[in-house]
């Protein structure tokens, strides 16, 4: 059967989310369509995934980094995203930790390109966590990371790159945080800040 989809109209709102709350109570904000594509442009230039990007999700959905830069942007760019069940956040840590260990094994099980490599969306505790595992030492295959949902500090950036390189990541990570009504990161760092 055709599907007839609803025109663009940049003013319709097309989604309610909620605030992360990382400067105080969470609230929702609605996003048209308008705000939604120019976050995922936003995210695109930023030049965190490319067309070999496998996105693990670890933002939830119901926050606007969660939905429109990993999913979204990362569905529209044609890439294969992870995506994580949240029922437990413990559980979920550990899934996702588990996810990161097994992405060799993840691309060949799922016949993904060889050149494929892992964009990790996350908190930056998430990546603190990550970066900290002594289950976890080798991180090659990470192509990028963005560790969003609140401001690292320049101290803590330089930290956390040097424990990566010390698991052989070779990425900066980006940190995006402040969501507001525009329904992306608030501001998205150029890397700079932790070389």
């Amino acid at each position: 059967t055709d599907v007839n989809p609803y025109p663009y109209d940049a003013q319709r709102v097309t989604t309610i989310i909620n605030s992360s709350g990382s400067t105080g109570t969470p609230k929702p904000i609605s996003l048209t369509d308008s705000a939604i594509n120019a976050a995922a442009v936003k995210m695109l230039k930023a030049d965190l995934i490319n067309e070999n990007s496998v996105i693990l999700k670890v933002i939830p959905i119901q926050i606007g980094l969660g939905l429109i830069t990993s999913l979204y942007t990362g569905l529209i760019n044609g890439n294969t995203v992870i995506l994580n069940r949240f029922e437990n956040p413990k559980l979920g840590v550990l899934n996702m930790l588990s996810l990161v260990k097994e992405f060799p094994c993840i691309c060949h099980r799922y016949d993904l390109p060889g050149e494929s490599e892992l964009a990790i969306m996350a908190s930056p505790l998430f990546v603190r966590i990550l970066f900290n595992s002594e289950d976890i030492q080798d991180l090659s295959y990470v192509g990028s990371i963005l560790a969003a949902g609140s401001k690292l500090s320049r101290e803590e950036l330089i930290e956390l790159t040097a424990v990566g390189k010390q698991k052989n990541c070779p990425v900066l990570i980006c940190n995006g945080y402040g969501q507001n009504e525009l329904g992306g990161a608030a501001a998205l760092n150029d890397n700079k800040g932790n070389e």
